[in-house]
């Protein structure tokens, strides 16, 4: 039952978005968050985040991803909020779908296999208590995604929520740029 409230979730955000995602078919605006409260994971659209690592930049490889990294940070710094600290796990779960969208040319927080974003995050990185997951495709550059992102309220609130600490990227190129933010809070 919990699954398929979840599922009838994401399909209501994404037909909500529809008319968004037509004017800008390189953005889906499906942005799902989980919390785990007391061991029961609950759906809800995010809302912050907290910490900064001055060195955090180091652990970034690509220079795309660099700059959306350091995009996304002076958005929150904006806004008032601390910045993200860059994590090699998240970093690597982003980057491992991000690579599989591209490889299959195919956009979705939930994988063909039926594996959704909260799947992935809670098994990579199980001491996350918080996630959420922006996804892109089409954009050619950090700043373009962030701008994009930015633009959609859904996935602007995973940017800009304080309850995630920390983020990590993946960008991948098959026939598109695919784009994975991975955000989570420990």
């Amino acid at each position: 039952m919990k699954r398929l409230l979840a599922t009838a979730f994401a399909v209501t955000l994404l037909l909500t978005n529809m008319a968004y995602a037509a004017e800008t078919p390189d953005l889906i605006n499906n942005t799902v968050a989980m919390s785990l409260n007391n061991s029961v994971k609950t759906m809800f659209m995010s809302t912050t985040a907290q910490a900064v690592n001055k060195s955090a930049t180091e652990n970034v490889r690509d220079s795309k991803i660099t700059e959306a990294f350091d995009c996304i940070n002076q958005e929150r710094l904006a806004n008032g909020l601390a910045p993200l600290i860059y994590d090699n796990e998240l970093a690597a779960c982003a980057q491992t779908y991000s690579a599989y969208m591209a490889e299959n040319d195919y956009f979705d927080h939930t994988s063909a296999k039926g594996e959704t974003f909260q799947d992935r995050i809670f098994t990579s990185v199980p001491d996350v208590i918080a996630a959420a997951e922006n996804i892109a495709f089409g954009f050619t550059s950090g700043k373009s995604v962030c701008a994009a992102w930015m633009n959609s309220s859904a996935h602007r609130a995973n940017i800009l929520s304080a309850e995630y600490t920390h983020v990590g990227i993946g960008f991948s190129r098959g026939d598109n740029s695919y784009w994975v933010a991975d955000f989570g809070a420990y």
